[in-house]
């Protein structure tokens, strides 16, 4: 089980909230919060592969490594758009990493593409 350390943006507006929990549910690989939220036309856009669609996404996710900590620095979220950034914790080492979220709408309730962005394990 990941222990995760929040934010101190946490709680500041129900879009960090959602943004923070978007990218727990992403580092420790929960499809079952994930799937609901995410558009139909969805795209994960990684640094080092090319972008995932949705099904692609769905598949990939569950055979991720979990973390066995997990620390949120910052969440920011503007109109239709967040950035999450932190540290993924793990037996062989630490994995810095910014999410970037692009949201379908400034309702912010269904996710369009993730871009991610990661250095360590």
């Amino acid at each position: 089980m990941t222990t995760i350390s929040r934010s101190k943006d946490y709680g500041n507006s129900p879009k960090n909230k959602f943004a923070e929990d978007i990218v727990v549910a992403l580092e420790v690989g929960d499809l079952e919060f994930l799937k609901p939220v995410l558009d139909s036309a969805f795209v994960w856009n990684m640094t080092s592969e090319s972008a995932l669609d949705i099904v692609q996404f769905q598949n990939e996710i569950s055979s991720f490594p979990k973390p066995s900590k997990l620390d949120i620095l910052h969440v920011i979220t503007h109109r239709k758009s967040g950035a999450v950034n932190g540290v993924s914790n793990f037996s062989q080492g630490q994995k810095y990493f910014c999410h970037v979220i692009e949201f379908t709408n400034t309702k912010c309730n269904k996710i369009a593409a993730i871009t991610s962005y990661a250095q360590g394990t």
